[in-house]
């Protein structure tokens, strides 16, 4: 008797993805997790020039299923207003692979906004990071098409440094949008983490920013970019799936030390400007100030509070290197300033005189920070 016998392929496996998502204003993220949605959804060239479909995220010329991104006109300011998860399934034919994807979207740094703002966008990345509970990667999204390392790409490394703690870096990756082959800058030079090459990945994602009735004229060429970049993505998911998941509740230990620097810094900044009020000595380190008191029962309080804050000062500026923060900040400061005031040939209106005002403020308080952590770092350790 004849048997028929239905023949089938390799069966799939299965894998969880908990990817956390995070870069600068305009860096392409949005566009990213777009990018392996509509993947997903077995989307041709075509399919973006009808602009038929939905994708998750709203852009400029499609429409979105979900409403966490405004103002996709501006893609200087951020696009993320908070943390947002879109889980979906995603088949990779080629590898055999059924993804199942947890992308966590977060606000963009060097928002337009200021750099107060992005305080706040830190605190949500790192409360995003703990919710998660267990992470497979980090995607640091950076725009690889910026003509050099400026002051600002030198901004956002150093607040990314000090929010990704050397226990994640297995699990970090870093993608470079709007390129197909190779950036315009050294990415290991800008990024102070051990990473190799094969965890640096180029996108071409340029595909969503093109108008619907400009496809035709650019067909083979939008057919490559898009060919490429999922080609990419493949690659990059494949080599996720060999990370070992790691437990966020180090983003919860982060997220306490920046608080603690913080205050602390505040506290030696008052103490600071009380010693100023009393005589005692502007610009001298407050220690040699109290150690050196003639009347030692009352400096000793004083002493004893001072050599605590510059302790824990020391050890959680070291943790973060965040002397160099506060620097990058300042660099990007003038940087601002230096933009507004470039056109002499116009008096300022008053929106950039405001403006002027607000970030000559913003450079004060970093001078002041700089110059405490710079003192604080440099006193002899106890």
């Amino acid at each position: 008797m004849k048997i028929n016998r239905k023949i089938q392929g390799p069966s799939y496996s299965f894998k969880d993805a908990n990817i956390l998502v995070i870069g600068g204003s305009g860096a392409g993220k949005s566009s990213l997790i777009n990018l392996f949605y509509v993947w997903s959804q077995k989307w041709k060239p075509a399919d973006f020039m009808h602009a038929q479909g939905k994708v998750l995220i709203k852009t400029k010329y499609l429409n979105g299923e979900g409403d966490s991104e405004t103002g996709a006109e501006n893609q200087a300011q951020s696009q993320t207003k908070k943390a947002t998860n879109y889980k979906f399934r995603l088949k990779d034919h080629k590898k055999r692979i059924i993804y199942s994807l947890n992308l966590l979207d977060t606000p963009g740094l060097g928002d337009t906004k200021g750099l107060r703002q992005d305080d706040e966008n830190l605190k949500i990345i790192l409360n995003a990071g703990i919710d998660i509970k267990t992470l497979n990667a980090i995607f640091i999204v950076m725009n690889g098409s910026d003509p050099r390392i400026s002051g600002r790409s030198k901004y956002l490394a150093s607040k990314l440094r000090g929010i990704i703690p050397n226990r994640l870096v297995d699990n970090l990756f870093i993608l470079l949008t709007n390129v197909s082959l190779k950036p315009n800058f050294e990415i290991q030079k800008l990024l102070d983490y051990p990473i190799t090459q094969k965890k640096i990945y180029f996108l071409d994602n340029s595909i969503f920013s093109l108008k619907p009735e400009d496809f035709e004229s650019h067909k083979l060429k939008v057919e490559r970019s898009f060919k490429s970049s999922t080609e990419a993505l493949s690659d990059l998911l494949h080599e996720i799936s060999g990370c070992v998941p790691k437990s966020t509740e180090i983003f919860l230990t982060v997220s306490q030390a920046r608080e603690k620097l913080h205050t602390r810094t505040i506290k030696y900044l008052d103490y600071q400007k009380n010693a100023s009020q009393e005589g005692k000595g502007p610009g001298r380190s407050l220690f040699n100030i109290f150690s050196n008191s003639q009347n030692q029962d009352n400096s000793k309080t004083y002493q004893n509070d001072i050599k605590d804050l510059i302790i824990e000062i020391q050890m959680h500026c070291s943790k973060f290197n965040y002397l160099y923060e506060i620097e990058a900040s300042l660099e990007v400061t003038n940087e601002e300033i230096a933009a507004t005031t470039s056109d002499f040939s116009r008096s300022l209106d008053d929106k950039d005189a405001l403006k002027l005002d607000q970030l000559k403020e913003v450079k004060a308080s970093f001078i002041k920070l700089r110059n405490v952590l710079a003192e604080v770092t440099q006193t002899s350790k106890f």
